[in-house]
């Protein structure tokens, strides 16, 4: 069952780990979500506009009104194992943050920071990398990216 929104920002106050929990009617990346544990979580589509109370985007909502929200922030987080399909992290920050067996697929990841990130065995298929920066990343042979893309 997903989460309200108090009951994220209570627990992200108090630096309590979210993990496995269902944050998809919420929008974690609102805020620094900076070393937390949020390994095997379900972000998926974890989308919301500033201006509307919570009311998530509807289907093909125009892209520069999606722009208008504000970048992720999970550097150093454990999202290991945790669904991030279709999450918009263009322009985020996910250095040194642990993705290992995270699903990023088809997310909007262009021009995001993965520096130091690890990425073993991450599904990022179908995700827009245009711009990523990926130094010293850590990725292996599990590790699924766009066709067409070369780390």
């Amino acid at each position: 069952m997903a989460i309200d929104l108090d009951t994220f920002v209570n627990r992200v106050r108090a630096g309590e780990s979210l993990a496995g929990q269902d944050l998809r009617r919420v929008d974690p990346f609102a805020m620094d979500l900076g070393k937390l544990d949020l390994h095997d979580a379900d972000l998926s589509r974890s989308e919301r506009p500033l201006e509307t109370g919570g009311e998530f985007w509807p289907s093909g909502f125009s892209e520069p009104f999606r722009k208008a929200r504000r970048h992720v922030r999970v550097g150093g987080s454990d999202l290991s194992g945790a669904r991030l399909d279709r999450i918009l992290g263009e322009g985020g920050d996910f250095r040194a943050a642990k993705l290992a067996g995270a699903s990023l697929v088809e997310a909007d990841l262009r021009n995001a920071d993965f520096t130091m990130a690890d990425l073993s065995g991450a599904d990022l298929t179908g995700a827009a990398l245009d711009g990523a920066k990926l130094y010293a990343a850590v990725f292996d042979d599990a590790t699924r990216w766009p066709d067409g893309f070369t780390p």
